[in-house]
């Protein structure tokens, strides 16, 4: 800005440094909003990620419990099967050589019955077994089944909550980006604002000065004029004019130019005399 006023510059430069500090606290104060949000953001996901965490834990325990149970409960309930199949396999031992005997059947044929019971407890311990092995499995199945459905809807939760985490993060910042862009455009309206008042007063204060001198000037001419009342010689005042004219400039003078003006006009009062 071109000055030579230093009140002027200095009230500027204050004007400056008044904006900048406004506006600086303004981003300031917006980049604190978007570090608690962050933080705040952080702070609720962590909590309902634990919280997913445990529930996660709870639903395993729960269903390792169920697991156990049902294991427990079909164990018990082929238990009873291999139990009874031996009472009646015992049962069936002792009292076969009496039935055999009362129906006339000795020997080698009431030893290849006994065999044949012995062998037909065998297949039906072996059956039990099997049904055994095929339920257990089907339980473990079964809960391993429900297990990994929980875990597919349980990442799921997870995945769909990075996502929603991201998208919240994504539209704040983008609302914070337009903040500061908006506190930067205000800053720099402010100071183009600044800049064009100060300009204006240092434009004012030339067009203050300058009337200021064309009215001093005014007055001495003025008072020039009026001194020339004095001279009645026009020889003597034609050399008043060739001794201004020797300054080459003289025209482009106003004040000389003025008193050229001035003694002219006196000549002709003194000549129409």
């Amino acid at each position: 800005m071109a000055t030579n006023n230093n009140a002027y510059l200095d009230a500027y430069k204050k004007s400056v440094q008044k904006i900048t500090n406004n506006y600086n606290a303004q981003a300031k104060a917006a980049t604190q909003r978007k570090n608690e949000y962050m933080k705040t953001l952080e702070a609720n996901d962590a909590s309902w990620r634990q919280g997913q965490g445990e529930l996660r834990d709870a639903y395993l325990q729960n269903m390792a419990t169920k697991e156990a149970d049902a294991r427990k409960t079909s164990n018990s309930q082929y238990d009873n099967s291999a139990r009874q199949n031996y009472v009646n396999y015992m049962r069936a031992q002792r009292n076969l050589p009496e039935q055999l005997n009362n129906i006339g059947i000795r020997g080698g044929a009431a030893e290849s019955s006994l065999i044949r019971m012995g062998t037909n407890y065998g297949t039906n311990v072996a059956n039990n077994e099997m049904a055994r092995a095929q339920a257990l499995d089907s339980i473990s199945q079964q809960y391993a089944d429900a297990i990994n459905d929980y875990e597919q809807q349980y990442r799921q939760a997870l995945l769909s909550r990075d996502d929603t985490k991201a998208n919240q993060i994504a539209s704040y910042l983008d609302s914070w980006n337009k903040e500061l862009a908006d506190i930067q455009a205000g800053k720099n309206e402010a100071l183009s604002t600044a800049y064009v008042n100060a300009l204006t007063n240092d434009i004012q204060r030339r067009d203050t000065q300058t009337q200021y001198k064309d009215t001093q000037k005014a007055k001495k001419l003025e008072q020039y004029a009026a001194g020339l009342a004095r001279y009645t010689s026009v020889d003597t005042l034609k050399k008043m004019i060739k001794n201004i004219k020797k300054d080459k400039k003289w025209a482009s003078n106003p004040f000389k130019y003025g008193q050229v003006q001035a003694i002219n006009a006196r000549i002709g009062e003194i000549r129409a005399k």
